[in-house]
């Protein structure tokens, strides 16, 4: 799925690497597209899903430790299936 990107969107994202920029860097082998899934996420009021545990270190952030320091929540996949009780099979 793709978002377009409206001004809100990237405002807040480059707040969010203002204020957090190690969340990117050139020798994390993460996707410089986190800061922008948050800023979506708080632009428009979305519950962020991810699979990515936090490190517990803003030195070395994930999404998690980033929505922490934000005042976010992040759930995980798995709180995913168990709030909307998907059943497989």
């Amino acid at each position: 799925m793709f978002q377009e990107l409206d001004d809100a969107v990237q405002i807040e994202a480059a707040q969010v690497l203002a204020q957090l920029p190690r969340l990117v860097g050139e020798r994390k082998l993460r996707t410089s597209a986190d800061p922008f899934v948050i800023a979506l996420a708080r632009v428009e009021g979305l519950q962020l899903v991810t699979d990515e545990k936090p490190t517990g270190s803003m030195s070395r952030p994930n999404i998690p430790d980033v929505c922490n320091e934000l005042g976010m929540t992040a759930i995980g996949v798995l709180d995913l299936i168990r709030r909307e009780k998907w059943m497989v099979g």
